[in-house]
């Protein structure tokens, strides 16, 4: 049984590229995605691609068990990268 996965970016027209694992995610307008997976431990993987100094914040927000919020500015090189393991219940 499929679970519904759901990822929040920001800012919302930010180049990122994501994924939770080999499912690429598609963001609509207001930055969010959705995925569905299975039971189990998955892994959401993130680039992005902004001026140095930008705030960038990248959530899971459903379902509850994987929620998970980083927020940071971009580097000086102008580059984020990101993982996150999380779990997905029955």
């Amino acid at each position: 049984m499929t679970k519904e996965v759901v990822v929040q970016r920001s800012p919302k027209d930010a180049d990122i590229h994501a994924q939770v694992d080999t499912k690429k995610l598609v963001f609509d307008l207001t930055g969010t995605a959705r995925v569905g997976v299975e039971p189990g431990t998955h892994v959401l993987v993130y680039f992005l691609v902004a001026e140095p100094g930008t705030k960038f914040k990248m959530e899971i927000q459903a379902p509850p068990e994987a929620v998970f919020s980083r927020e940071h500015r971009v580097p000086s090189d102008g580059v984020t990268v990101g993982t996150k393991k999380f779990p997905v219940n029955m």
